[in-house]
């Protein structure tokens, strides 16, 4: 099982993007890069057509105003903001939105195929967090849900390092997606995802002077490689069933149960 390199998670954290769904995007920090040797890399994603996949605007005026202007500001304001591929992959879509809503337990299947990754902690009410070893804390949960979007707002504390000063983050995370099938009438899900964060001039100032001009590729490589968390799981557990049963029985659940 390969593994995301730690250098881009800690970069991401030095600008608080670690943050990127929070706690899934830590995941991804020391996550995997590629599904398990038995069943062979991802395949490459067939060729996706941009019509008719238009990324949809986060819907504010459906949110409760207090919560509506905190998500403003971040996507007026952002410090950082990046865009993932448009990836598109077989899978049952049911099971692909029960993972976006479960992280938690995401990790949890990604340890059973060998993965490394940080735990996650269900607060309840669709809310998560996830704590660092320098006690930074991030805390977020789904705003929008429906059949083409989840968005996902958070708010905390990050550290670099037990010798950098903590910074204060917001971050909004997008994620459009549509169901279709594949070239051979099997059902099939595209999606793409949106970083957006705000924090304090500090942090963007240290990300400047360590990474230069490099940070919004590695950015745009971060929220790539979270996209595949939640899409790779998904296609790994859908070619395999037994496998999946196994993993679910471990977890004691099914994705259509909790």
């Amino acid at each position: 099982m390969g593994c995301r390199r730690k250098t881009l998670g800690w970069l991401l954290m030095m600008v608080c993007a670690a943050a990127a769904n929070a706690a899934a995007a830590q995941t991804m920090s020391e996550g995997p890069q590629v599904v398990p040797a038995e069943a062979g890399a991802v395949p490459a994603t067939p060729p996706v057509v941009q019509q008719g996949f238009l990324p949809a605007p986060v819907p504010l005026e459906e949110l409760p105003p207090s919560l509506r202007e905190r998500v403003r500001f971040v996507l007026e304001h952002p410090t950082l903001s990046s865009r993932g591929p448009l990836e598109a992959f077989r899978c049952r879509p049911s099971l692909y939105y029960w993972l976006l809503d479960h992280p938690d337990l995401a990790v949890h299947l990604w340890r059973g195929l060998g993965a490394k990754c940080t735990e996650i902690r269900t607060c309840g009410d669709g809310s998560f967090a996830w704590k660092d070893t320098h006690n930074g804390e991030v805390h977020w949960r789904t705003i929008v849900r429906n059949a083409k979007q989840r968005v996902w707002y958070a708010e905390g504390r990050v550290k670099a390092g037990p010798m950098l000063p903590a910074v204060s983050i917001r971050a909004v995370v997008v994620l459009n997606y549509q169901e279709g099938s594949d070239s051979k009438g099997k059902p099939a899900v595209r999606h793409q995802m949106d970083l957006i964060l705000h924090t304090d001039s500090r942090a963007v100032s240290l990300a400047a002077r360590l990474f230069g001009a490099s940070a919004p590729r590695l950015a745009e490589e971060y929220v790539s490689q979270l996209e595949m968390f939640f899409g790779a799981l998904a296609w790994y557990l859908s070619e395999h069933p037994d496998k999946a049963a196994t993993l679910f029985q471990e977890l004691k659940l099914s994705p259509g149960n909790s």
